[in-house]
This record gives structure tokens, C-alpha cells and sequence, in this order.
């Protein structure tokens, strides 16, 4: 997992709402044009990305991760050469840290907390956002997993895979990429899943718009304060 701090000349920019598109194409420019454009399985698109994006004052935070650690060492040199363009805007100073790690092999369950985005379409064609706490979320969820795996990984998954909304926050997150804002919600899930496929949600994310800053997941120190990874 990558951690950047980008400092910028001039505090208060008004690039909240466009953050995650400018994110994106800097992050793009330095992968493969296959990353782009996705895994294909049955007309889905996967990625082996993912990242979020916030901006303060003048510091802009970003967390990035891949299942290819190339990606991550590639981004990491981009920043650290100032080859990291987010825009038109002038970054001042930055730092930059990898942390390498995965859950060990045997590892069973684990705690997550993020924002995941799911959405259907209604009877009229409408967008709908789902809830965490809706059981069809976490039935779409589940099998967007499995389906990731067996694209990004090429091969069947070995167990099962069983995941359960524990809290979700009662105010929604609107994640803006550019016109559409995708209303989510700050949960924790408890995973049950071989180890391969925890560290491949920890690497790529979880649910959809995973590369329009949604979808970053993260052991909770809940779970890790209570012993939660088996």
C-alpha cells in the first residue's frame, strides 16, 4: 500500500468535487494502458487498482494499492520525481511511504471498514444507491468478489466466500467523479474468505467505482484491538 502526502503552493483550491478524476488520470499515466481499461469477464471491467483521495488546506492525501506491487513502486517514483501531475496544480513538497504486507497464509476472517459503493437500477432506469444493511448489497458484493477473483487471479476460488455488514453510519458519503456523486456509507464488514482472497479485496477494493475513489477497504483497528484476523 502506498500513502502520499502532495503539499500544495496555495491553500483552499477548489478541486474537491474534480479530486478523484484529476487522481485517477495521474495514477492511469503511469500504468499500463490495460489497467484503464479493465479485466474483461462477461462484459464486466475489474481493476487490479484501487485508491482514495481526500484534500485539506493545502495538503491532498492519497492511498493507493494494486495486487502488482510493480504499480505501487511505479506511482511512489512518479511522486517522489515530480512526474505526479494532478492537474494544473503546482505540488510544493511531497512525501511518500510503501508499506509492504499482506495477511498471512491460514488467515480466515477479517474486520474491514470503508466506503463501498453498489447500485441497481430501478424499474424506471433510475440509479439506486443500496445501503450496506441491505441484504442485496451484500449479495452484489459478494459476487462482484468472487468474479474479481477469478479474472484478476485466473483461477477458481478454493472455499467461499461470506461477508456481513456489522455497522454502517446513518448519513451517507457522496464520492463526486465528475458529474455523478456516488452516495455511500462508512461501514465495517466481517469477511470470512481464504487469505487469497482478503489480501485481493485489501489490494483492489470492494464493490464498485473502485478507480473513481470508492471502494478502499481497510482492516479496522476495531478488529485489530480484539483479535479479529483469524
Amino acid at each position: 500500500m502506498l500513502t502520499a502526502k502532495l503539499y500544495v503552493t496555495t491553500p483552499n483550491l477548489l478541486i474537491r468535487k474534480s479530486l478523484n478524476e484529476l487522481v485517477q488520470a495521474a495514477i492511469y499515466k503511469h500504468l499500463p494502458s490495460s489497467e484503464h481499461d479493465g479485466h474483461d469477464s462477461g462484459g464486466k471491467k475489474f481493476k487490479k487498482t484501487v485508491f482514495r483521495a481526500d484534500y485539506d488546506d493545502n495538503e491532498i492525501g492519497i492511498d493507493f494499492s494494486s495486487i502488482d506491487k510493480n504499480y505501487e513502486e511505479a506511482i511512489a517514483k512518479a511522486i517522489l520525481k515530480d512526474e505526479f501531475r494532478i492537474g494544473a496544480v503546482h505540488i510544493a513538497n511531497s512525501i511518500v511511504a510503501i508499506q509492504h504486507g499482506s495477511l498471512p497464509e491460514g488467515t480466515a476472517q477479517a474486520e474491514v471498514l470503508g466506503f463501498v459503493c453498489v447500485h441497481i437500477n430501478d424499474s424506471n432506469g433510475k440509479r439506486l444507491y443500496l445501503e450496506p444493511r441491505d441484504s442485496r448489497f451484500v449479495e452484489i458484493i459478494t459476487k462482484n468478489a468472487k468474479e474479481k477473483y477469478e479474472t484478476i487471479l485466473g483461477e477458481p476460488l478454493e472455499g467461499d466466500i461470506e461477508i456481513k455488514t456489522l455497522w454502517q453510519s446513518e448519513k451517507p458519503t457522496y464520492i463526486c467523479y465528475k458529474a455523478a456523486r456516488h452516495k455511500v456509507y462508512k461501514a465495517r464488514y466481517e469477511i470470512k474468505a481464504p487469505a487469497k482472497m482478503l489480501n485481493l479485496i485489501l489490494d483492489t477494493g470492494l464493490g464498485s467505482k473502485i478507480m473513481q475513489g470508492c471502494g478502499w477497504v481497510s482492516v479496522s483497528e476495531n478488529a485489530t484491538r480484539k483479535g479479529v484476523l483469524k
